[in-house]
C-alpha cells in the first residue's frame, strides 16, 4: 500500500512539473467541458449502441483523473459520504434482490449496467463536490459557459438540419436519424448554459435558436421547459418580492388540484394553443402508461422490479398479445419519477424528492434564480421524458447544480 502511494506521488510530481504538457496546464473548466460534452457528440454522430454509450461515458473520468493528479484525493465530509452511500444502497439493493429472486423478470435485471452507472456516477459526484468546495461561485459559472461554447457547433447543425427537414417534409423532423425529443434535449441543455453567458447579444441569439428549434421539432417538453427556465430566470426575481406567501400557497395548491382533476383537458388546450397537436400523438396518452406503472409500484413498493428493466413489458399480458416488445417506445414510461419508483422502489424516490425540495428551498432563500431555473426546468423535462438516473449531459448538469447549490448554501451558513 505504501509503495502504491509512493508511485502515485511520483507520477503526480512528474506530471505537474512537466511544463511542456498543455493538458495539465489548461484551464480545468475547459477540460471538464470537453470531457462532459464529447460523449454527446460521439453518441449523436458515431453510434448510440450500448457499448458505444458505455465507452463514451467513460470519458467523464478524464477530468477526475486530472484533478487527482493535480490536487490529490479530495477530503469530503462525513455527512456527504453517509448521504451518498445511503443513496447508492437504495439504488443497488433492490436490483440485487430482484436479480437473485425466482421471479420471471429477474432475468431482465442487468447488474453490470447498474454497477457501471453507480461507479461513473460516484466518480462524477465526488469530483463535482470537491470542485464546488474549492471553487468560488463566480468561477463555477465558467464551467457552464465552457460547455455552451463546446455545444455551439452541434446546436447549429441540429438547427440547420431541422429547418431543412421541416421545409422539405410534412413529417416530424428527426435530424441525423435521432428522435426529435433527443434533439430537443440537447437544444434545451444548450439554452440552460446560454443563460450563463455574459452580454445580451449572444445570449438572445442562443435563446431564439433554442426556442425555434424546439418548436420545429414539435417537442412539447423541450419547448415548455425552455419557457419555464426563462420565466424563473427573468420574471420570478421581479415578482417574488411582491408575493403574499399565504395567498401564493393557496393559489399554488388550487392550481395543483385543478391540474390533477382536469389534466387531459389542460394538456389538450396547451397542445392546441402551441399548435403542436397536428402530427404527433401528444402527452395526454402517457397517462395510461403511468397508470400501468403505478400498478407495478403498488405490487413492488420497496424493491421495484430492477434498474433499467422496462416496467411495461413483462407483467402486462396484453402487451405480448399485441405482439409488442420490451423496446417498443409506447411501453417506455415517460416520467422519471414514476420510473425511479417502478424500477428501484419508493424509498429511493423519496430520497430524490427530499434532496430536490431542500435544494429548491435553499435556492429561493439565497435568490439563486439561475440555478433554480436549471433545476426546475430539467425536472419538468424529466417529468414527461424517459430519462431517470442516467449519464446524459442534461442530467449531469442537474447533478452538478444540485451539488453546487448545496455547497453554496453550506458556505453561507
Amino acid at each position: 500500500m505504501q509503495r502504491c502511494l509512493s508511485i502515485f506521488k511520483a507520477i503526480k510530481k512528474m506530471m505537474i512539473q512537466k511544463k511542456d504538457n498543455p493538458v495539465f496546464h489548461a484551464p480545468l473548466e475547459w477540460i471538464v467541458a470537453f470531457a462532459l460534452t464529447v460523449p454527446t457528440y460521439i453518441i449523436f454522430f458515431i453510434g448510440k449502441e450500448p457499448l458505444m454509450q458505455g465507452l463514451a461515458f467513460t470519458l467523464y473520468l478524464i477530468p477526475i483523473a486530472i484533478v487527482l493528479v493535480r490536487n490529490g484525493i479530495p477530503r469530503l465530509s462525513v455527512k456527504f459520504w453517509v448521504t451518498w452511500l445511503l443513496f447508492c444502497a437504495l439504488w443497488l439493493i433492490p436490483s440485487v434482490i430482484n436479480s437473485m429472486s425466482a421471479r420471471l423478470e429477474s432475468d431482465l435485471v442487468s447488474l453490470p449496467i447498474l454497477f457501471y452507472h453507480v461507479a461513473i456516477m460516484t466518480a462524477i459526484v465526488i469530483f463535482f463536490k470537491a470542485y464546488c468546495d474549492k471553487t468560488q461561485s463566480l468561477n463555477q459559472d465558467l464551467l457552464l459557459r465552457s460547455i455552451f461554447w463546446v455545444l455551439v457547433p452541434m446546436v447549429l447543425l441540429i438547427f440547420c438540419k431541422t429547418l431543412y427537414l421541416d421545409f422539405m417534409s410534412d413529417n416530424r423532423p428527426s435530424p441525423f436519424g435521432i428522435h426529435p425529443n433527443v434533439n430537443a434535449e440537447i437544444i434545451f441543455t444548450f439554452l440552460l448554459v446560454s443563460l450563463r453567458i455574459p452580454g445580451n447579444f449572444i445570449k438572445s441569439i442562443a435563446v431564439v435558436i433554442a426556442v425555434a428549434t424546439c418548436y420545429l421539432l414539435e417537442s412539447r417538453g423541450g419547448l415548455i421547459s425552455c419557457y419555464i427556465a426563462l420565466i424563473i430566470t427573468y420574471i420570478l426575481p421581479w415578482i417574488l418580492p411582491k408575493i403574499n406567501w399565504k395567498v401564493s400557497i393557496l393559489f399554488l395548491g388550487s392550481c395543483l388540484l385543478i391540474s390533477f382533476l382536469f389534466f387531459n383537458q389542460i394538456v389538450s388546450f396547451v397542445e392546441s394553443f402551441l399548435m403542436l397537436d397536428t402530427r404527433t400523438k401528444g402527452i395526454a396518452g402517457r397517462g395510461q402508461v403511468w397508470e400501468l406503472a403505478m400498478n407495478l409500484i403498488i405490487e413492488h413498493p420497496f424493491q421495484g422490479i430492477g434498474f433499467w428493466v422496462n416496467p411495461m413489458g413483462y407483467s402486462i399480458p396484453e402487451n405480448f398479445a399485441l405482439g409488442t416488445t420490451l423496446d417498443h417506445p409506447a411501453l417506455v414510461i415517460h416520467n422519471a419519477f414514476i420510473r425511479i419508483a417502478a424500477e428501484n422502489g419508493l424509498l429511493l424516490l423519496m430520497m430524490v424528492l427530499i434532496i430536490i425540495f431542500l435544494t429548491c428551498f435553499r435556492l429561493i432563500r439565497l435568490k439563486k434564480f439561475k440555478d433554480l431555473a436549471l433545476i426546475v426546468s430539467i425536472l419538468f423535462f424529466l417529468f414527461f421524458g424517459t430519462r431517470h438516473l442516467t449519464l446524459n449531459l442534461m442530467n449531469i448538469l442537474l447533478y452538478y447544480t444540485l451539488i453546487r447549490s448545496l455547497s453554496i448554501d453550506s458556505k453561507n451558513s
